[in-house]
């Protein structure tokens, strides 16, 4: 087996640098619980709450898996020096849903596409989600190289799961008549040839983001190895 893709052996010591970006990820997992919370609690006091609806956006549903793997790798990095490849393919994974749903819901908003308002009067928990949460997970991301070195299978298995959404959503559109988004409905006023233009283009995004974190984490790598044998 080649050495990037093998895990070597991890000093159990956390860095001072190690515990503040541990200490970051439970705190973003807060706020995700926070906003996704309010959410929920917003729609249930306007009678809007349709759980069967609500957990089939794919915004949602890498929001709940989110705080999973913050809590994790808060609990996981104030105990060990490095991330695990399970934890590192995982941390990768949410980083690219989080970064392409963030950009995509202000695409769709500006576009008219979505409703940017929220069902309650606050609107802080998008914020959250779709802004304050996609730049800590990216910025976070860059700086922390403690990472276990990803193989390029991970590339795939992290563009599965919105793959796998997709074809979902078109299944169970195509049964019940509902759609998370009007454009993803064929027989809709609003899908037309824009619909292939915004399906391709979020595609597109979900591909070059996901490969931008894989090259990110490789540089960690070369930059920890170099550092090594000096």
């Amino acid at each position: 087996m080649r050495d990037t893709y093998r895990e070597t052996a991890l000093d159990n010591t956390a860095s001072i640098p190690r515990i503040l970006f541990s200490v970051l990820s439970l705190l973003a997992a807060i706020g995700v619980t926070a906003a996704l919370t309010l959410q929920i609690s917003d729609q249930w006091v306007y009678e809007e709450f349709v759980a069967h609806d609500f957990f089939a956006y794919f915004s949602f549903q890498q929001g709940f898996g989110l705080v999973i793997v913050l809590v994790a790798s808060g609990i996981y990095g104030l105990q060990s020096a490095r991330d695990t490849l399970a934890l590192s393919a995982a941390r990768a994974a949410f980083v690219m849903y989080s970064i392409v749903v963030g950009s995509t819901y202000f695409v769709l908003t500006e576009t008219g596409i979505a409703d940017p308002r929220p069902v309650g009067p606050m609107l802080w928990p998008m914020i959250v989600m779709n802004f304050v949460i996609p730049v800590y997970l990216g910025l976070e991301w860059l700086l922390n190289s403690q990472r276990a070195a990803l193989p390029w299978w991970t590339f795939f298995t992290s563009l599965s799961y919105p793959a796998v959404w997709f074809v979902v959503t078109l299944i169970r559109g195509d049964l019940t008549g509902w759609y998370p988004f009007e454009l993803l409905n064929p027989s809709s006023e609003e899908a037309s040839s824009n619909s292939f233009l915004y399906m391709g283009a979020t595609a597109a995004l979900f591909f070059l983001v996901s490969l931008s974190v894989m090259v990110v984490n490789r540089i960690h790598v070369v930059l920890r190895r170099s550092s090594k044998a000096s």
